[in-house]
């Protein structure tokens, strides 16, 4: 390890206790560091640490004796110092530690020569980072204090470690754990692979059991017939035999033999063949009687096949039938959906029609009010005596009511023509009441008509003026 220089700069692990600082090469910043409150029996440590990654290998060379200068800015002489080296993790924690060096009066600068432990191949890794730890201890007094120099040559700690010695990059451990991983993975993926495969057996072996079901009933048939066919050639060979041998006994009594001892001897042989083949037509009987069954659980098993696919396809047919219902409903419900949005337009039309007939209602009622109002006016301008014009003028103004009123009732019962010819007529009537009734007198001797009258009555409506004698005016 090159000679490097304990810095002002914090480092990034803090083992000790009064300060971490960074040991590093190259100069630094000009500074000092203090230690205080040491009290005797109670000592303070503090230390510097190389930076991550140094000294950078994994195999570092023996260490020895390093050499630690101590510059000492402000001095105590109730105060001394010692000095140690250690390795430490990437974590901070200290791996190994050498032994401490004598401890020396802090009153001045001080070289300390601490000797750092064996270090040997396999203990030290890439991670590792060196310290240099200080302990500052009170010979006597209470709260002693002492301050250091950092920064500069007069700082400078050197040692015969050497970087990288071994390479950081992919190890031989590094490339054997990744070795084994992939074993490991390798394995477990063969497992998984047996796994699969056992699962695949275990499936093919069902199905050739399956298979060997068919194949077992299929080869029992066929040994059945087999054994059927085997009997019946048996039996036909037992049947030439016995007509061979009928044969031969007609042909002994055919050539005279005619002792009784021997023909019974020889009925009974007959007989006894003949039962033999009885029994082997018994036999026969018996093994087509299997077969046949054989044949017909054969075909009950091919005819319960058939029912199920019969079931199966009946339940297919239900099922298209249930959807189809299904459809069939949907288009009825559709037409009930339209069928209520017909019936809630035929409501709003209804409802805007009752509007209007509302609306009619109001405007009649509207008219028959002003048709009062002209009507107090009227009688208001027309002078004593003249009752008769006052009448009229009533009667006018009840006809344009009645009128109005006609015309709102007719709007609401939607007689449209009947409605306008109504409000036609109201109009008319309504221009009547609008002309001014005015009953002045004539000048006298206008006009003379009889019983003496020198006088007429005079009325303008709409703009004509109509003239009455007053002779004729209970006319």
């Amino acid at each position: 390890m090159p000679t490097y220089v304990q810095k002002d700069t914090d480092s990034d692990l803090t083992p000790f206790g009064a300060f971490n600082k960074e040991l590093s090469a190259g100069s630094g910043t000009d500074a000092g560091v203090t230690v205080s409150g040491i009290n005797p029996g109670s000592p303070v440590t503090g230390g510097f640490i190389t930076p991550a990654g140094v000294p950078n290998s994994d195999q570092w060379e023996d260490s020895g004796t390093w050499s630690v200068e101590v510059e000492v800015d402000t001095g105590n002489m109730q105060l001394e110092g010692r000095v140690r080296c250690l390795r430490l993790d990437s974590g901070g924690t200290v791996l190994q530690s050498g032994a401490y060096t004598a401890a020396q009066l802090l009153d001045t600068s001080r070289t300390y020569s601490p000797v750092a432990p064996a270090w040997t191949g396999g203990e030290e890794a890439c991670a590792n980072r060196l310290a240099v730890e200080l302990e500052f201890a009170a010979t006597s007094g209470m709260n002693q204090a002492v301050t250091i120099g950092l920064g500069t040559t007069a700082n400078e700690v050197a040692s015969d470690v050497t970087e990288d010695a071994g390479s950081c990059g992919a190890t031989t451990k590094t490339l054997t754990g990744s070795l084994q991983a992939a074993v490991r993975k390798q394995r477990s993926l063969a497992a998984a692979a047996d796994a699969a495969l056992q699962t695949g057996r275990t499936r093919s072996a069902a199905g050739d059991a399956a298979l060997a079901l068919p194949c077992s009933r299929a080869a029992g048939i066929e040994s059945a017939l087999a054994a059927v066919g085997t009997l019946d050639a048996g039996l036909e060979a037992a049947l030439r035999d016995t007509l061979n041998r009928q044969l031969g006994l007609d042909g002994g009594l055919a050539a005279g033999i005619t002792g009784a001892a021997t023909l019974d001897s020889a009925l009974a042989q007959a007989r006894g063949e003949t039962a033999g083949a009885e029994a082997v037509l018994q036999q026969q009987r018996l093994a087509a009687a299997l077969a046949d069954a054989a044949l017909r659980i054969g075909r009950q098993l091919e005819t319960g096949l058939n029912v199920a696919l019969a079931l199966a396809r009946a339940g297919v047919t239900g099922l298209d039938a249930g959807l189809r219902g299904l459809e069939v409903r949907s288009a009825a419900v559709d037409g009930a959906l339209e069928s209520l949005r017909a019936a809630v337009a035929a409501l709003d039309a209804g409802l805007a029609k009752e509007t209007t007939a509302a609306a009619a209602l109001e405007a009649a009622l509207r008219a028959t009010v002003f048709a009062a109002v002209g009507l107090d006016a009227s009688l208001s301008t027309i002078a004593d005596g003249t009752v008769s014009a006052a009448l009229n003028a009533a009667l006018r103004a009840a006809a344009v009511a009645g009128a109005a009123l006609d015309a709102a009732f007719r709007i609401a019962r939607g007689l449209n023509a009947e409605a306008d010819a109504a409000l036609a007529g109201t109009m008319l009537l309504g221009a009547g009441l609008d002309a001014r009734v005015e009953l002045p007198f004539a000048p006298a001797g206008t006009r003379t008509f009889g019983h003496g009258e020198t006088r007429d009555r005079v009325i303008t409506v709409g703009g004509r003026t109509l003239v009455v004698p007053a002779g004729n005016r209970k006319h």
